[in-house]
């Protein structure tokens, strides 16, 4: 408690002494300062014509935020009239402001002593500023907050103006993301109040409209990428997206804009219907660019994919398990293929599997993807039947029947049935390989020593435990050797 009384009597000396110098001449006792208070002394010296003085006092003792704002004012106010001359443009009265305001506040300071220089205090110039624009000055504001040094002030001064492109800038620069988000903030509120005045002669969803157009204007021709980018995270942040593709759409990024609205209509909560409108949305805002057709085609077959699978589902198969929505294109086709096991006539099974090869066909399926979807889900669903049919159709075979093959094997199918589908490969090595993977040994042996493998010997020796399989690899080997 003494420690403190000190420091507020130190505090104290130092003022009066500060108001006894002789180009102030305010001279004060002990009692008197206590009598008048610190904020009748800033009072009195206002109206002294001291306000520079007033105001390092203010900031010296840490005086209310109120007592500050009226010091700061006068200081203004009084650097204006003292810069005011009917001869000087706007150019020459900012610098003589700036060199009143260096003259003023760069005296001595009560905190450092006698003798210690100081430039004017932050947020000093954008004060005047400010006083400069209320009296319709702009230039002189514009060119007083050019040499404002602190970027929180020089941006609210930008702000308070108007000039909105200014203050972006200067905080893009300081990548400061709340003064970012404060430009952004005062733009779409002054944005707003100048669309309530319009109310009047347009209605209320029309105001809103020409608000937010004017808004998304300046965003995107005189802000800085850095605060357009701050923007449209905050915009992705949103369920809506229509924000965000209205900011893409005014910086003509209309893929980004298409992709936005196509996320969000993938998302799993997103109904069948409202899904599909916001997709068609996606492709009207993609056929607007010349570079985003293929995106647009994209989007437009994905819808056609949508359609024809809620028709498979309701009016083709009546089931659920056909055709499910979210499904790629090879897995739609899979999903009918394996349908066709719920079959049990004939002529039914036949309906189901042509409307498969429709769809292929209507979705452009490559007949190697094809083949290889039938392949599996034939396997996969326990259609051997009709796998065995697939493999002994008239049709050209794109994939060969190294897949048939080996869906046999993971199928367990009886030997003769894999013998018969690895009898067809072409390739020895393959064939090889089948036979191995399926445990053939007597074939596996047979082909290894066709083709006087040594290694493949070596291959079905080691994988082999019946002793008859390892006497005749042995004897192969040792033949091979001899020869």
């Amino acid at each position: 408690e003494m420690a403190q009384e000190f420091v507020e009597g130190a505090r104290a000396v130092r003022v009066l002494n500060a108001l006894r110098a002789p180009g102030v001449g305010m001279a004060l006792t002990a009692g008197q300062y206590e009598a008048l208070t610190p904020t009748g002394v800033v009072k009195r010296l206002i109206r002294y014509g001291r306000p520079g003085l007033a105001t390092r006092v203010c900031a010296y003792l840490r005086l209310e935020d109120e007592v500050c704002a009226m010091a700061r004012c006068a200081r203004a106010t009084a650097v204006l009239a003292a810069a005011s001359g009917k001869d000087y443009s706007e150019a020459d009265t900012a610098e003589v402001v700036a060199a009143l305001l260096a003259d003023e506040d760069g005296g001595y300071s009560m905190d450092e002593g006698r003798g210690t220089k100081r430039g004017p205090a932050p947020g000093l110039y954008s004060t005047v500023a400010l006083a400069a624009h209320k009296s319709g000055r702009t230039g002189v504001a514009s060119q007083l907050l050019n040499m404002e040094t602190d970027k929180e002030s020089k941006v609210k001064g930008l702000l308070a103006i108007e000039d909105w492109g200014g203050a972006a800038s200067v905080a893009a620069n300081a990548q400061d993301d709340d003064l970012m988000f404060l430009t952004l903030q005062e733009l779409e509120r002054h944005c707003l109040e100048a669309g309530t005045h319009k109310k009047n002669s347009a209605g209320p969803a029309d105001a809103l409209a020409s608000a937010e157009g004017t808004f998304l204007r300046t965003v995107t021709t005189k802000f800085p990428f850095e605060v357009r980018e701050l923007l449209r995270a905050y915009y992705d942040t949103r369920t809506d997206p229509s924000a965000v593709v209205a900011l893409l759409c005014r910086e003509n990024k209309l893929s980004e804009a298409g992709a936005a609205i196509a996320r969000r209509a993938l998302a799993p909560h997103i109904s069948q219907r409202e899904r599909r409108l916001m997709l068609r949305e996606a492709s009207r805002i993609m056929n607007q660019g010349k570079d985003t057709l293929f995106l647009k085609t994209c989007t437009d077959e994905y819808l056609d994919l949508l359609a024809e699978q809620e028709r498979l589902r309701t009016e083709v198969f009546k089931s659920s398990n056909v055709a499910r929505e979210g499904y790629s294109i090879a897995e739609t086709l899979a999903s009918i293929i394996k349908h066709a096991k719920n079959v049990t006539r004939p002529n039914d099974v036949n309906r189901v599997l042509l409307e498969g090869d429709k769809f292929a066909k209507k979705f452009r399926i490559p007949e190697k993807m094809t083949w290889s979807v039938k392949v599996q889900s034939f396997s996969d669903s326990g259609q051997w039947d009709a796998l065995r049919a697939l493999a002994e159709s008239r049709g050209k075979n794109p994939i060969g029947f190294k897949p048939f093959a080996t869906a046999a094997i993971r199928g367990r199918r009886p030997q003769q049935e894999v013998v018969r589908y690895i009898e067809r490969v072409l390739q020895p090595e393959e064939r090889f390989d089948l036979y191995l993977q399926g445990e053939l040994w007597n074939q596996a042996v047979n082909a290894a020593a066709a083709m006087k493998d040594e290694g493949r010997v070596h291959r079905v020796l080691s994988g082999c435990e019946i002793p008859e399989i390892q006497r005749r690899c042995e004897k192969i080997l040792q033949d091979m050797r001899t020869r």
